[in-house]
């Protein structure tokens, strides 16, 4: 079998590339062989680079124990992250004060609002926002004017 590019329709431009890509290999410079296998030895002779070896290896796994425990104990124990609830005594006392004050409510409902109440307790306190300033009767008169005058805007509005 040949294995010239030069066989088939196109054989006298094929072989004609193959000559000249045959002869376009550069000379090895003289010494580059013995440059290179002195270099490798020398990196073989230096050992591996970057490794600690068991102390490594040892080290790697103690830490991935550990990030592992983190997350393990993390993640079985919720109730570390909840708030603690309402004292169930208080909860009672404050059951009996709505019953004694609002006899009319029932027992079902006299615990949801003591519940609730209790709750409500253990909130932080909200910072007080200034209220916006009330519409004096020129500025309604203003917006009333504008509303008549700007059908588009109107049946936004509405």
């Amino acid at each position: 079998m040949n294995n010239s590019l030069g066989d088939g329709p196109l054989g006298g431009e094929l072989a004609d590339l193959e000559q000249a890509l045959r002869r376009s290999v550069p000379a090895v410079p003289a010494g580059l062989e013995q440059r290179v296998l002195s270099a490798v030895q020398r990196e073989l002779a230096a050992g591996p680079r970057g490794r600690n070896g068991w102390a490594g290896f040892a080290a790697a796994a103690a830490a991935m124990v550990l990030v592992t425990l983190n997350f393990t104990l993390a993640a079985t124990r919720p109730d570390d992250l909840a708030p603690p609830g309402p004292d169930p005594q208080q909860v009672q006392a404050v059951y009996k004060d709505i019953r004694a004050a609002l006899p009319e409510l029932s027992e079902a409902e006299a615990r949801r609002q003591s519940l609730l109440l209790m709750a409500a307790a253990q909130l932080p306190p909200a910072p007080a926002l200034p209220r916006p300033p009330a519409m004096t009767a020129a500025s309604r008169a203003q917006l009333n004017q504008l509303l008549e005058n700007d059908h588009g805007l109107r049946s936004v509005l509405d």
